[in-house]
């Protein structure tokens, strides 16, 4: 299957019709946020391709166009996601210990730190 140059697959369309205007100009904003929460979970443009077409803009709720091959992919992604939120949690969890062993020794009568400027 080809596509014109420079389209992906579930991309805002290029142009908004007189007669279709104010309902398309709302789909692409939806679809605008849609991307924005895509990016924000630390998906790139491929995956992005890939996902796009299985939402609906509106909602973000699932499209009938997600085949089985692609539930696998997102399943993966998934999985992703929970690996990266975990890795996050746990540098929490360190950062919080040494927040807590300066703020301990502050108490103890240690100056508090400066800002860096």
């Amino acid at each position: 299957m080809t596509r014109p140059q420079g389209r992906h697959p579930g991309a805002m369309p290029r142009q908004v019709t007189r007669s279709a205007g104010a309902p398309l100009r709302q789909r692409a904003v939806d679809r605008v946020v849609r991307i924005q929460e895509l990016y924000a979970a630390g998906l790139h443009g491929s995956k992005m391709a890939q996902v796009l077409p299985c939402m609906r803009d509106e909602d973000g709720g699932p499209a009938v166009r997600a085949t089985p091959a692609r539930v696998i992919e997102l399943s993966l992604e998934r999985e992703r996601i929970d690996r990266m939120t975990g890795d996050l949690l746990r540098w929490r969890e360190v950062l919080d210990e040494v927040i807590a062993t300066g703020d301990g020794r502050r108490a103890a009568g240690s100056p508090s730190p400066q800002p860096a400027a």
